[in-house]
């Protein structure tokens, strides 16, 4: 990517982070989807809460519980309950303090200062209605002018967000004149506090967020309402409450001003930065587009519909497996052929030998006998490399020989050293292919490069755009002049990307060839003006076929137009045919050996996986960590 670029993303990167840190995102395993207050006052100044808690639980959950700091002696009457099948269920009361509270109980006590209303969950994980009742004596202050209410019904400690909180107070009588009812709610600036009639007074705050509070505040100019209370105070009080508040409300006025003025100057500030991003990424658009143009995509010099030759008869199936595989399938999907085709080559070759025994189990049935042969020093690395890799597996130096079943066993039993040999094998193979010009690195790493930015510019447009929204709550349409460009371009990146292969133009036109081959080979019984080439030559076309994964359907091609196959004498006096012959194609040597080297490798990479764990945790039950959610205070003044 170009300098300018790389600013680009580094600056998008650090506005993401800086906005995930966001307070407004803080996250919580326990979800409490509805917290509603219903709140009946009293003549005696007293006041009945019931509190229902919907919430969603998680299996470490056991226990939830609520603390009143302040006039937690206050709290009478008190009890729990869940709805059940439409039922309430109320929960036994224990007095003893737990910090895990049994199924069905609850406790209400003092415990480190605090009074705390705690009770033992539904074990059982999803949605639950808990009712939490209890009465606060002299909830209400009764002046000469006024009467007071002023309760905090969410503490500012209050650290799991809330969907929804609600809440309804009513009072004992209506009040003559609704000017006589006068309410105020403090807390987040998203609340809502309003005179329903003369005797209801409704709140709702949606969302609560961690670090706010709610709490209510109403004066009733009609004290006498309440003349059955004790809590009495002979002063006036409306004139300093009006005093109190107007002064709260002016500052809460300006706050809002604030916030309107903030979110004017970021959208303006998110317009101007998406202005001056979307201008650079035009230059890079123009830049990408002329080097669009100048970088033209490698193609076959000719394209084959049948290729009846070896392209490459010096090439490894290793080395031809790099050509064929490239950029088509992952390394543990095509290396057991590799392996498989390359034990067929070399036995052409007559670096190994076989021998059956059909008494046998199937895994047992076909030994591999390696050969001390002097002519092995002129085989390729690669090839090199898969026979010093059989050459691992017997355990007897003299006369070395091995089976699928001791194949499979080895690669279980030595699966970092099997990986390894399997990853310098690709590997050599591509240094191999480099080596002729087939591949050049710089090459792929260009298509990387370009794959990568333009994947990295797309995920970070939509990060930016999704955090500018939903934690400064910009509109759409400022950073479109920003998303739209930096769309475009990353598109630009990708087409660049899929210029570059990392094969060169000799490399296509083999990798074009070693396709049209396999085509021919499978298509070979319905070419009308075909040639019939010597069954040696179909020897090594299967080396290919297995190494393609097609073998099945070119050995039904040959026993289609060689009535040699059909002769068991012929097929026994050819070893190599016969391996991949003497029984139906499910159980042939070929299908054998390639389902084992798969079973083999995939079995290998799992032990290597599993085996990384170091015994550094996972998995162990009891202990620490935090074995229930804590509510935090909820404060009664």
């Amino acid at each position: 990517m170009k300098k300018f670029g790389k600013i680009i993303i580094f600056v998008f990167f650090t506005l993401v982070m800086m906005f995930s840190f966001n307070k407004s995102f803080a996250a919580s395993d326990f979800d409490l989807e509805k917290l509603k207050f219903d709140v009946k006052v009293n003549q005696d100044g007293s006041m009945d809460v019931a509190e229902t808690w919907q919430v969603d639980i998680n299996g470490t959950t056991n226990t939830l519980f609520k603390t009143f700091s302040n006039d937690g002696e206050k709290l009478k009457n008190i009890s729990v309950s869940e709805i059940s099948n439409s039922e309430e269920v109320k929960f036994d009361q224990s007095n003893v303090w737990k910090n895990h509270v049994n199924t069905n109980y609850f406790h209400a006590l003092f415990h480190k200062g605090d009074f705390e209303i705690a009770w033992g969950v539904n074990k059982s994980e999803g949605r639950h209605t808990y009712i939490v009742r209890y009465t606060v004596t002299d909830a209400v202050t009764v002046y000469n002018d006024c009467a007071e209410i002023y309760w905090q019904f969410i503490g500012k400690n209050f650290e799991v967000p809330a969907n929804e909180v609600t809440g309804k107070i009513t009072l004992p009588n209506a009040v003559e004149m609704l000017d006589n009812l006068r309410v105020w709610g403090h807390g987040g600036l998203n609340g809502d506090i309003r005179r329903e009639d003369n005797k209801t007074v409704t709140f709702t705050m949606s969302p609560f967020i961690t670090g706010n509070f709610l709490e209510v505040r109403t004066a009733i100019l009609e004290p006498e309402m309440f003349e059955l209370s004790n809590n009495k105070i002979a002063t006036n009080r409306f004139d300093s409450i009006i005093e109190e508040e107007t002064s709260w409300a002016d500052k809460a006025n300006r706050e809002r001003e604030l916030i309107a003025t903030k979110k004017v100057i970021i959208t303006y500030g998110a317009t101007g930065v998406s202005l001056a991003v979307g201008v650079g990424f035009i230059a890079f658009i123009v830049k990408g587009i002329k080097k669009l143009k100048e970088t033209s995509k490698i193609e076959p010099s000719q394209r084959y519909e049948y290729f009846r030759e070896i392209p490459n008869e010096s090439e490894t199936p290793a080395e031809v497996a790099f050509l064929y595989y490239y950029k088509k399938s992952a390394q543990n999907t095509y290396m057991p052929r590799v392996l498989s085709s390359t034990m067929l080559d070399l036995s052409l070759k007559k670096h190994l030998t076989f021998e059956v025994d059909e008494n046998k189990t199937k895994k047992e049935q076909v030994t591999i006998k390696l050969t001390d042969d002097p002519n092995a020093a002129t085989l390729k690395e690669s090839e090199k490399l898969v026979l010093d890799l059989f050459r691992k597996i017997p355990k007897e130096s003299i006369n070395p020989q091995f089976n699928m079943k001791d194949f499979e066993k080895y690669a279980k039993k030595h699966n970092s050293s099997f990986i390894n040999s399997i990853n310098r094998i690709e590997k050599q193979a591509r240094k191999e292919q480099e080596s002729i010009g087939h591949y050049n690195k710089k090459m792929e790493e260009h298509c990387n490069n370009w794959a990568t930015g333009g994947a990295m510019i797309f995920v970070l447009l939509a990060l930016f755009s999704v955090f500018s929204m939903a934690v400064f709550e910009i509109n759409i349409l400022p950073l479109v002049c920003a998303i739209i460009p930096g769309i475009v371009y990353s598109v630009i990146c990708f087409a660049i990307s899929g210029r570059y292969t990392g094969l060169t133009q000799s490399g296509i036109d083999e990798k074009e060839q070693w396709e049209a081959l396999k085509k021919y080979m499978e298509d070979y019984s319905m070419i009308e003006d075909k040639e019939v080439p010597e069954l040696v030559i179909w020897e090594k076309y299967l080396v290919y076929a297995t190494l393609f994964g097609n073998a099945e359907k070119v050995l039904k091609q040959l026993k289609m137009v060689y009535p040699q196959f059909s002769d068991d004498e012929y097929m026994r006096n050819t070893t190599y045919f016969y391996l991949i012959t003497h029984s139906n194609f499910n159980d042939s040597f070929v299908h054998s050996v390639d389902s084992a080297m798969a079973k083999a490798y995939q079995s290998s990479v799992a032990a290597s996986s599993s085996s990384s764990g170091g015994g550094y945790g996972g998995g162990f039950s009891g202990g620490g960590g935090r074995r229930r959610r804590r509510w935090p205070e909820a404060d009664g003044r």
